[in-house]
């Protein structure tokens, strides 16, 4: 049976690994080896570089997972603002045949959650008038593709990934976690120039830097898309966390693969 194809475009690089714990949690596994692509997605890979003559842009390339029923590539946007662009660029190179696809953003800006999907939903329908997206965040369409937008944390409140990684924490690193919120908590960024402690003062700010410290412990020198993408923020251990569990539901719904939920797997093997 040929595998399913799904397209999502989240952010950036942090929301990439976000994507492929849970993926991997349903055993839809990261592809290394460009050997081992699904050949319908070997369109999405760059065939020049530098890209666009700029040595230092980032490689425009999804990340691409895989299973014997699906094939998944999770694109980074590099920023909210590029989200539609991306996206309908992409899909027009892939044509026909994508079973399902769908946007993962935040809100940590002014307005609301509405505000941010509907801005996003006219932005792409202005290029990709053929594909409809669900009237509201967190709804998933059944049609062809399947479609849906999924505002985090839990397509209500205000807030980003680190909400739902600090809510995961809580259970799979409670003590590295306190120190690092005792850590961010003390420290005092007023004699800093402005622009130094503006990221910190924004409202995700602490968080973001809390999510970074305790990722400093677990994966030294490292990125923070290395933490999440190697140790159990999102694992057997969270999955079942409200926060969690309802992305997890949201991926499940989109791909059409009950394996995604816990709930429906938990309620399965009753």
């Amino acid at each position: 049976m040929a595998r399913r194809i799904s397209y999502l475009v989240v952010e950036g690089p942090h929301d990439v690994e976000f994507v492929g714990r849970f993926l991997k949690i349903g055993g839809i596994k990261r592809v290394r080896l460009y050997k081992d692509l699904e050949p319908r997605l070997e369109r999405l890979v760059p065939r020049d570089f530098p890209h666009n003559g700029d040595l230092l842009a980032r490689v425009p390339i999804p990340v691409f997972f895989q299973s014997d029923r699906h094939v998944v590539a999770v694109h980074s946007a590099e920023g909210i603002d590029k989200l539609a662009t991306v996206a309908s660029d992409n899909l027009s190179v892939l044509e026909s045949g994508v079973h399902s696809f769908g946007f993962v953003l935040d809100q940590d800006e002014d307005g609301d959650v509405a505000t941010r999907h509907d801005t996003l939903v006219e932005s792409f329908r202005a290029r990709t008038p053929e594909i409809a997206l669900p009237a509201r965040p967190g709804e998933v369409s059944s049609g062809q593709p399947r479609t849906g937008i999924y505002v985090v944390p839990d397509n209500s409140r205000t807030g980003t990934v680190e909400d739902i990684l600090m809510d995961a924490g809580q259970t799979a690193y409670p003590e590295i976690l306190e120190h690092a919120r005792i850590f961010v908590n003390s420290v005092d960024v007023s004699n800093l120039r402005r622009r130094d402690r503006r990221p910190f003062e924004a409202p995700s700010g602490k968080k973001k830097a809390t999510v970074a410290a305790v990722g400093s412990i677990l994966r030294p020198g490292k990125a923070v898309q290395v933490t999440i993408q190697d140790n159990l923020w999102i694992s057997d251990k969270t999955i079942h966390l409200e926060l969690v569990s309802l992305f997890a539901q949201f991926l499940s719904n989109l791909l059409d693969e009950p394996t995604l939920n816990p709930r429906q797997s938990a309620q399965a093997t009753v």
